[in-house]
């Protein structure tokens, strides 16, 4: 069962009490009131201890999550103290202010529908011409995700709708390195980048490329700091063995004389394992950008 606790700060006195004119705060004793919701026997029961505390015993992080309450004197059930850097607004302020330079390109090429040519000069993802028909700038968006499972947010770009070919494929990761963007990856109509939420919590990165009709390959990432990790890898190679032409692999590389055979079921089974986690992150559209 779910334990939902929250605590009510009541002054002794007036409200006024707490500060003073210039919004200092005095030595005024506060009561904590403590509730707990327990489950016993298939009923809830409260649980409520009230403690009086002199305001020397409490601490600034107590006095500064008053400023997190609601209107009744409760903290909200959907707070949560992520900032754990310095800075003046919340986390997707400061997380747009850092991307803002590859947002404004992203929101400018969307708004005046660049060819693929221009994309390619910006480093950008040609795929997003894929959702130009109708209002692209409410066809694709960006999110961010802590990917690495390090605490910081990567943003993520990708469609929100559009062209069958476009759906869940990641367009564009970037993460942050000292508050500067770094391009991880960009997908390209042969080379497309996916996210694969896991069972057990966490992130891996798809990766679909082809050269041709008788050569792709499957990767399968996590996303390690900055760096892109191979986890597996399965390869279709039908130029060099006919007969034998799935493989199973462990890097980067194509080449397929270090890898290992498997069959076609298996290999299929792994790739089909993955697309069933592909996930399309929660994108905030790019019309409510600016």
């Amino acid at each position: 069962m779910k334990r939902k606790n929250f605590i009510c700060f009541c002054a002794i006195g007036m409200i006024a009490a707490f500060c003073t004119a210039c919004g200092e705060k005095t030595a005024e004793p506060v009561t904590v009131e403590t509730i707990d919701w327990n489950q016993n026997n298939g009923e809830q029961e409260q649980v409520t201890a009230v403690e009086t505390i002199p305001f020397s015993a409490m601490d600034s992080a107590e006095w500064e999550s008053q400023d997190d309450m609601t209107s009744d004197g409760t903290i909200a059930d959907d707070y949560s103290d992520e900032d754990d850097y310095e800075y003046e607004g919340d986390a997707t302020t400061y997380y747009n202010d850092c991307f803002s330079a590859v947002l404004d390109n992203y929101y400018t090429a969307l708004s005046k529908q660049w060819d693929e040519g221009q994309l390619y000069s910006e480093e950008m993802s040609v795929l997003i011409s894929y959702c130009y028909e109708g209002n692209p700038l409410e066809n694709v968006g960006y999110a961010y995700v802590d990917v690495n499972n390090d605490g910081s947010w990567e943003l993520l770009i990708g469609a929100i709708a559009g062209d069958e070919f476009v759906d869940k494929v990641i367009f564009d990761l970037y993460v942050l390195e000292d508050d500067v963007p770094v391009q991880v990856f960009c997908s390209q109509e042969r080379d497309r980048y996916y996210l694969c939420e896991e069972e057990a919590g966490g992130y891996e990165i798809a990766n679909t490329g082809s050269s041709g009709a008788d050569l792709s390959v499957w990767h399968y990432y996590i996303l390690n700091g900055q760096k892109m990790q191979v986890v597996q890898a399965i390869i279709y190679d039908g130029m060099t063995d006919p007969e034998n032409s799935w493989y199973m692999a462990y890097d980067e590389d194509w080449d397929t004389t270090n890898d290992t055979p498997v069959d076609e079921k298996m290999a299929e089974d792994i790739i089909k394992s993955y697309e069933n986690q592909y996930m399309q992150p929660d994108y905030m559209s790019f019309a409510y950008y600016k």
